[in-house]
C-alpha cells in the first residue's frame, strides 16, 4: 500500500481515531500550558521581589519575558560589584543575547527548511552562547542568594533550566538581604 500524498494517507485514517488523537493532545496540552503560566508567574514574582529589595530601578521589567533578563543581569552585576569585579556588564550583554536569540528563533520559524543551512547553525551557536551567559549570570545570583555552597543548585539549574531557577529564586525572595553590603559606592547600584 503506497500513498501518493500526505493527504491520501490522512484520508485512510478513520475519523474517530483523528478525533481521539486531537482530544488526547488537548488533554496533554492544557495542563502543560497552565504549568508554564504558573512557572512564569512564580519566576516573575520572585524576580520582582528580589529586585525591589535590592532597590533596582525598573523592577516592573521582571514581568516582561525578554526584559526580565536585564533584571537578572543587574542582580548579577551587583554581586560582582560587591566582590570587587566591576568590569562586567551582564545586564546589557544578557539582554542583547536574549533579543538576538528571540529574533533568530522567529526568523528560523519563518524561513523554509534548507534555504539557509548556515542560518540554523548560527542560531544554534547563539543558543549555546545564551546558555553559557545564563550560567555565568545565575552563578553570580546564586552566590548572592545562597552563599558559596551553591554548586549543586547551579548544575541543576543548567540541566533543568527554568524550573530550578524559578524555585531557587522563589525560595529566597523573602530572605534576600537586599543590596550586597560590600558595594564600594551607592551610586553604582542603580545605574542603567
Amino acid at each position: 500500500m503506497s500513498f501518493q500524498t500526505f493527504q491520501e494517507m490522512v484520508e485512510q485514517i478513520p475519523q474517530e481515531l483523528l478525533s481521539m488523537t486531537f482530544i488526547l493532545l488537548l488533554i496533554l496540552f492544557i495542563p502543560l500550558f497552565l504549568f508554564c503560566i504558573a512557572l512564569y508567574c512564580f519566576h516573575s514574582n520572585a524576580l520582582y521581589t528580589i529586585a525591589k529589595r535590592r532597590r533596582l530601578r525598573h523592577c516592573w521589567m521582571a514581568w516582561c519575558p525578554i526584559l526580565s533578563s536585564y533584571i537578572l543581569g543587574e542582580i548579577a552585576d551587583q554581586q560582582l560589584l560587591a566582590e570587587g569585579k566591576n568590569d562586567r556588564n551582564y545586564r546589557m550583554v544578557y539582554t542583547i543575547i536574549q533579543i538576538v536569540n528571540f529574533v533568530f528563533s522567529i526568523v528560523s520559524l519563518l524561513v523554509s527548511e534548507g534555504s539557509f543551512g548556515s542560518f540554523e547553525a548560527l542560531n544554534s551557536l547563539i543558543s549555546i552562547v545564551l546558555i553559557v551567559c545564563q550560567a555565568l549570570i545565575f552563578d553570580s545570583i546564586l552566590r548572592s542568594l545562597y552563599g558559596p555552597h551553591h554548586a549543586g543548585l547551579l548544575v541543576c539549574s543548567i540541566l533543568f533550566g527554568a524550573i530550578v531557577q524559578t524555585f531557587a529564586l522563589y525560595l529566597k525572595k523573602e530572605s534576600d538581604l537586599g543590596v550586597p553590603t560590600n558595594i564600594p559606592s551607592a551610586s553604582n547600584v542603580n545605574t542603567i
